[in-house]
């Protein structure tokens, strides 16, 4: 097409031709946001952004401790790694970071806090 156009307009034109014909850029990640939004659930949306966010959300210290693992039917199950974590989670530590997910994300409705080994590891 390049060697077309050049050979039509003359060199001069040509390379302002070939920009004229050019699609507009487009975003590689808008692009894959938008067929990841056709192919994907909302509950794997949500989960995907609740990982991404994991970090900030529960501090980068906890984050060694725990880690979501599954979002079903609007519950989301956390991985505690520790049984000395577990016993934390389910006293007031736990409930005060189940207040600060679903303020968050106010579609969760249950967080539940589950033993290591639900997480598959490759």
């Amino acid at each position: 097409m390049r060697w077309l156009l050049r050979q039509w307009y003359g060199s001069a034109y040509g390379g302002n031709e070939i920009t004229a014909y050019q699609s507009k850029s487009l975003s590689v990640s808008e692009q894959v946001g938008k067929i990841a939004e056709g192919a994907l659930s909302a509950g794997m949306l949500q989960f995907a952004k609740i990982s991404e966010e994991w970090k900030s959300i529960v501090g980068e210290q906890l984050s060694m401790f725990i880690a979501p693992v599954a979002l079903q039917d609007k519950c989301l199950l956390i991985e505690v790694n520790h049984s000395a974590w577990m016993r934390e989670m389910n006293g007031r530590p736990g409930q005060m970071l189940k207040e600060k997910i679903q303020k968050t994300f106010p579609d969760i409705t249950e967080i539940r806090f589950v033993p290591a080994g639900r997480r598959r590891r490759d």
